[in-house]
């Protein structure tokens, strides 16, 4: 069984954590773990759309993200690379981390509490990603392989190398990058701009992705009036930066809803 780091496995998650994934696809099950278990594996397999997360609250998620770092903290601790069991301990571990990753991704901070909160999400994206490498270490390397490739690690999960010659934002494109559109992550233009921006800029270094990329994949990152903005000024931006720089000025001042429609308009 091959494991990377933008898949789970349903079996491995918590009651309460598979409530949260039936929740979010809008999806009721009949009692019991494994009911649950099963039906959230067939939504993944199925790739059914998350319909909403608008009425998760942010303190709430972020207690239960916790919640989990820890509970995934002493789990790695408890893993015994002698152990006949270390190899479904590790998959457990890891389809938890990705579970909390993409959680976290969905974070919808009061636009009120953002600024306040800012720190208390990096420290959350740092604590996910600091226990991926604690995980790494406790996996075996393959015989002649990296530290990472045992167990069915089906790439190195290694840190990246100098950033020197990457690009200044982002990783650059490869083979193992998670497209967009599986993020589940849109801007409707009525939500924080810059708790928008913040995520999409954590997902693409956790993901792999590069800025032309991104900007080649803008459509699956809009939804709504904003979709609508950005089909009228797609041919007008040449690459990532610039569009950011758009979005900026247009959503970011008091009068957007005119110069949206203005600039819809002029098109």
């Amino acid at each position: 069984m091959a494991l990377t780091f933008d898949v789970f496995d349903p079996i491995y998650l918590s009651e309460d954590e598979l409530d949260y994934e039936l929740k979010i696809r809008d999806l009721i099950s009949r009692d019991g773990v494994d009911s649950k278990a099963k039906l959230v594996s067939r939504a993944i397999s199925r790739e059914l759309e998350i319909v909403s997360t608008s009425d998760l609250t942010y303190k709430n998620e972020v207690w239960q993200i916790n919640h989990t770092l820890e509970a995934i903290t002493a789990s790695i601790i408890d893993i015994d690379g002698d152990s006949a069991k270390a190899d479904e301990k590790i998959r457990a571990v890891h389809s938890r981390l990705e579970h909390v990753m993409q959680r976290y991704s969905r974070l919808i901070v009061p636009d009120e509490e953002e600024e306040m909160e800012k720190n208390g999400r990096r420290l959350l994206y740092s604590t996910i990603l600091e226990l991926e490498a604690d995980l790494l270490a406790k996996v075996p390397p393959s015989v002649g392989g990296e530290p990472g490739t045992a167990f069915g690690f089906s790439t190195p999960l290694t840190t990246s190398g100098p950033r020197a010659n990457r690009d200044n934002n982002f990783p650059s494109v490869n083979s193992n990058s998670v497209p967009v559109y599986k993020w589940n992550l849109k801007f409707d233009g009525k939500g924080s701009l810059l708790q928008f921006l913040e995520q999409v800029n954590d997902l693409a270094q956790a993901r792999k992705v590069s800025s032309e990329e991104l900007f080649d994949s803008a459509y699956d990152l809009f939804t709504g009036p904003a979709l609508t903005w950005y089909r009228s000024v797609k041919y007008t931006v040449s690459d990532w930066p610039s569009l950011v720089s758009l979005l900026k000025t247009v959503f970011l001042s008091d009068d957007n809803d005119e110069k949206i429609m203005d600039m819809i308009r002029s098109r």
